[in-house]
């Protein structure tokens, strides 16, 4: 199975100190399209296969979580070299709690195959409250602090920056913020959290769109803000799932699965400043998440909820399904994750434990 649903790492550098006579331009923006693949982050299916009316079902194995540690794309890695002490000017967690999967099949080039096919699947998280999602970014907050205590830097107080007027003028969302898109090309509902008694300051690609341009701009908000302090500011944005998609669409038929699992999305990802970007500037970093970080436990019951002119009553499944059609046919299911909010709690800290983890082994290997 794999998420390419989701299939963009952004990175937004801060803009450069204006030079005399050169134009100061926005944030240079690239998108670097990636499929999230996870072989080892599968479920046994109990599949429902429609076709020509015919039903099938059938059970497996538990899951086991992605062996080994996580991967990275570091840009920039002197930008961590010799920090040994850091102010966190934001810590962010994207929770997913809806998203939409669609495959296609159009039929053949030479008009053969049946016509169209179009296979949908609709996810939607239920059981999970505010106050849970709250409580694990709290947790998660705290435990990224002492890994990084732990591993010998000095994490600066954030009443340091209450006075400084650079980070004061960055635009704030109250948290949690709905979003529609957590990341670029990532269309999805979502819910960010920062720590209890903290406000967002969402960059561009953080669910917010593009807040500023240039020196208004969350990014040199950041940089101008270590710079006057003389502390590196770091910004930490996690995106978490609790489904996955799967599927294929052939000549004739398409199809779509889904499936329970939290992960740590590819595309989370740590940022550093010391000080202003430009071309050749080391003064700033990013740690970007190269695959996603899972764990299998189970934590739900999906009830699957067919919408169709029959109205027929939702089937509860124990594990996941996946739906097959023809050419000509398209079907769209809402798939209901029924949680037990202790098991999402555990299997979500599970998989922050391992992001942060990973994310400060790795600044300490940079350092």
């Amino acid at each position: 199975m794999n998420f390419s649903h989701i299939h963009s790492k952004y990175r937004s550098p801060v803009p450069a100190r204006p030079e005399q006579g050169r134009d100061a331009r926005g944030p240079q923006r690239e998108l670097y399209p990636t499929g999230l693949v996870n072989a080892a982050f599968l479920f046994s299916l109990i599949t429902i296969f429609i076709l020509t009316g015919c039903v099938t079902t059938g059970g497996g194995a538990s899951s086991q979580a992605q062996p080994g540690g996580p991967s990275f794309e570091t840009i920039t890695p002197k930008a961590f070299a010799g920090k040994n002490e850091v102010l966190i000017g934001g810590f962010k967690v994207t929770f997913i709690t809806q998203q939409k999967g669609t495959r296609v099949n159009r039929g053949s080039f030479l008009g053969g195959g049946g016509g169209m096919a179009r296979a949908s699947a609709n996810v939607v998280l239920d059981g999970i409250s505010p106050q849970l999602m709250q409580s694990i970014t709290d947790t998660a907050y705290e435990r990224f602090v002492a890994g990084l205590q732990k591993e010998g830097y000095t994490v600066r107080s954030r009443d340091l920056l209450k006075d400084n007027a650079a980070f004061q003028a960055v635009k704030t969302e109250a948290s949690p913020f709905e979003t529609s898109e957590p990341m670029p090309a990532f269309k999805a509902e979502g819910q960010i959290f920062a720590p209890s008694g903290q406000v967002l300051r969402l960059m561009a690609w953080q669910g917010a769109g593009l807040e500023g341009f240039a020196w208004s701009s969350p990014e040199a908000g950041f940089s101008k803000a270590s710079v006057e302090l003389g502390i590196p500011v770091i910004d930490v944005h996690y995106l978490v799932h609790f489904a996955n998609f799967d599927g294929h669409s052939s000549r004739s038929t398409a199809s779509i699965s889904v499936d329970q699992g939290i992960a740590v999305l590819q595309s989370s990802q740590i940022g550093i400043t010391s000080g202003y970007g430009g071309t050749f500037s080391t003064d700033q970093g990013r740690l970007i998440l190269g695959t996603p970080i899972t764990v299998g436990d189970s934590f739900a019951t999906i009830e699957k909820q067919e919408e169709s002119a029959l109205n027929k009553a939702g089937q509860v499944l124990a594990v996941g399904v996946a739906v097959l059609l023809g050419g000509g046919t398209r079907s769209l299911d809402t798939f209901v994750y029924r949680s037990d909010p202790e098991k999402y709690q555990a299997a979500v800290l599970a998989a922050l434990d391992r992001a942060n983890q990973g994310f400060v082994a790795r600044m300490v290997s940079l350092r």
